[in-house]
């Protein structure tokens, strides 16, 4: 459902025992060596929140680390420009649409938007010959 593939790493969660990628639930599995950190899935923490087992965090624990401080890539530079780009043509729009000044809009400041990518897999796929005798007249590959 996800769209991630069968070799990303899992976690499971000690809670409903529900199993999820590790990048799709931000698990550091570097920051798990002994193999004996606790985790608990968005969905219990969601749970938690609502029936009052679990209060919001105040402050960021070290070991869970924001956007920023992960390192940098030409992807993620490419990927932060082009959106903060967007948004702030977004943001001109809706003063223009709303007849307001640009700092008056209630939105998102594109100034603080951090993209980084913490995942990406290039891959090579050998074509086998039989897929190559029946689709190789059809502009393939």
């Amino acid at each position: 459902a996800c769209g991630y593939g069968a070799e990303e790493a899992w976690v499971q969660c000690d809670k409903c025992e529900r199993w999820l990628h590790q990048i799709c639930a931000l698990f550091n599995g570097r920051q798990n060596d002994g193999g004996d950190v606790s985790f608990t899935c968005p969905l219990c923490c969601l749970k938690d929140l609502e029936t009052g087992k679990r209060k919001p965090i105040d402050k960021r624990p070290k070991t869970l680390m924001g956007a920023r401080e992960y390192p940098q890539t030409k992807l993620s530079d490419y990927l932060e420009d082009r959106v903060a780009r967007s948004l702030k043509q977004e943001l001109a729009d809706m003063a223009k649409k709303e007849n307001c000044a640009e700092k008056d809009v209630q939105t998102v400041n594109p100034g603080e938007l951090a993209i980084r990518v913490v995942s990406s897999v290039e891959k090579r796929v050998e074509t086998k010959e039989k897929f190559l005798q029946v689709f190789g007249g059809s502009g393939f590959p």
